[in-house]
């Protein structure tokens, strides 16, 4: 049997929303019992079942979600976009699957559109059902990383708040959100 930390390792976060997306755990649960042996999945699952079969914990903080995400040969996420930003400053190229109003998993599909974008824009693999979303986990397992941090660029990070931009409907130039409130749209790196 091979060792557990010899494994790849899959990290699952559901994000810090409150509504359960018992969805994806389901899917991961059934993933695990097919591909357990071959993989170490660790679940971040908020309110969620935790999925057996996989390390879980309810929440996370910053950094020790980061060290799993840097960890990890392949990310899995709900359509967050601050998880997906992490987990491409990263070098991954998440597997999302966005939440569903209509399944009580969110307040709107905002998680839907914007994979929908990212998708296009070749950032993420959008898995929107459970074999997309186990042909996705397997695809990151072979190939996990798309850069290393140091390769992204500024422009990188810009295009992908642009895309965030657009998605919540504004313009490239609109600098106030709703209500008229000034919005900061300044990028800060880390080395």
């Amino acid at each position: 049997m091979t060792s557990t930390y010899r494994k790849p390792l899959v990290f699952v976060t559901v994000g810090g929303d409150h509504h359960p997306f018992d969805r994806l755990m389901q899917w991961v649960e059934r993933w695990l019992s097919d591909e357990g042996d071959r993989v170490r999945c660790v679940v971040q699952y908020g309110t969620a079942l935790p999925p057996a079969g996989a390390e879980c914990f309810d929440y996370l903080d910053h950094d020790a979600l980061l060290g799993l995400m840097e960890s990890a040969r392949a990310v899995v996420s709900s359509g967050g976009p601050t998880t997906l930003l992490e987990a491409r400053r990263l070098g991954h190229r998440p597997v999302v699957v966005p939440r569903r109003s209509s399944l009580g998993e969110h307040v709107d599909d905002h998680q839907r559109l914007f994979a929908a974008r990212l998708h296009t824009e070749n950032l993420v693999v959008r898995a929107e059902d459970e074999p997309a979303f186990r042909d996705a986990v397997h695809a990151a397992i072979d190939a996990p990383r798309i850069v290393t941090p140091r390769e992204l660029s500024t422009e990188g990070v810009m295009r992908i708040g642009r895309l965030i931009d657009e998605t919540a409907g504004f313009s490239t130039n609109d600098r106030t959100g709703s209500g008229g409130q000034s919005r900061d749209l300044s990028v800060t790196m880390l080395p």
